[in-house]
């Protein structure tokens, strides 16, 4: 064989072998990263975050809610489970409309959790809708709301964050019973009797408790600033100090807004509309901090102080 017959089968075996090489290179990187994707958990989940609350969180469906700016600060899916007027605590009413707002509690939205079960507020929420003609925009939301809850597979929900304290604190409803630390009537046992519903139902799924900001409620024309008005349980803070300690208790994550968010007092004209509930640029701001929150549990397995 002659010496130009013989470079040309021998560039024809390198380019060869190279190319054999390139491809067995993209499939180890596909491979690599199919394998890298299998762990995410985010782009599994249809909702990996659900949020539940109250009017704070609640309320905001035009893309500038709370929830809404999560979604895009982590760019993943969460549901906003928030419902207007609503508390931790559970107090049997029979007389509607707030029967529904019990029925939309914590406590019973964590049975219905548990259970797998929403036919008690659906119920509700359509007693409402067919025979009483009450703030059917609200009604409409909190059957959106409920219908989205009722679809959610809480084995594959990655974080449930629960943002409650504002109307049991505003509502005057008791902070703990010494002789019943699951007295679901009062703020302490309603956190405990829902964390323990939630933690046997979805034991993998991660529970964030979330306090209160700063808020002013305004009555007859009147400001009550919550650092100086008690309305019959306590002032808003020992309501985030028993839910903080609730939190360690549990060995759960706590999210401080009354303490440590940029959102508060100090604020109240740039992150508030009202004195209680947040306008756009305040609902984004705690969302961020959220994401925050979050983005340290992922890195660090823990938040630090």
């Amino acid at each position: 064989m002659n010496k130009k017959k013989w470079l040309f089968w021998e560039r024809k075996k390198i380019l060869k072998w190279a190319g054999s090489l390139f491809l067995a290179a993209i499939f180890i990187l596909i491979a690599t990263f199919g394998l890298y994707k299998e762990k995410l958990p985010w782009e599994k989940q249809e909702y990996p975050i659900v949020v539940l609350g109250d009017s704070v969180i609640g309320n905001k469906f035009d893309g500038e809610g709370i929830p809404d700016y999560l979604s895009k600060e982590l760019g993943v899916p969460v549901l906003n489970g928030g419902f207007g007027g609503t508390r931790a605590s559970f107090h049997a009413q029979e007389t509607y409309p707030y029967s529904v707002g019990s029925y939309l509690s914590l406590v019973k939205l964590a049975e219905a959790i548990a259970c797998r079960d929403f036919s008690v507020q659906k119920a509700q929420i359509a007693y409402g809708e067919h025979y009483l003609n009450i703030l059917p925009e609200t009604l409409d939301y909190f059957s959106n709301t409920i219908k989205e809850l009722d679809k959610v597979d809480y084995s594959r929900v990655i974080y449930m964050i629960i943002e409650h304290g504002t109307n049991d604190y505003n509502t005057g409803q008791q902070l703990d019973n010494p002789e019943d630390p699951y007295d679901v009537k009062t703020y302490g046992g309603a956190l405990r009797y829902s964390i323990e519903a939630l933690q046997e139902a979805c034991p993998d799924m991660r529970l964030i408790l979330m306090s209160p900001t700063w808020c002013c409620i305004w009555i007859d024309g009147q400001s009550m600033d919550s650092e100086d008005v008690d309305f019959g349980g306590g002032y808003l803070e020992e309501y985030v100090d028993l839910e903080g300690k609730i939190a360690e208790e549990y060995g759960l994550y706590f999210l401080d807004n009354y303490h440590n968010s940029e959102v508060g007092e100090l604020t109240q004209e740039q992150y508030y509309f009202d004195g209680l509930h947040l306008n756009g640029e305040g609902q984004k701001k705690i969302a961020e901090e959220i994401a925050a929150f979050i983005r340290q549990i992922e890195n660090n397995g823990s938040v630090a102080d």
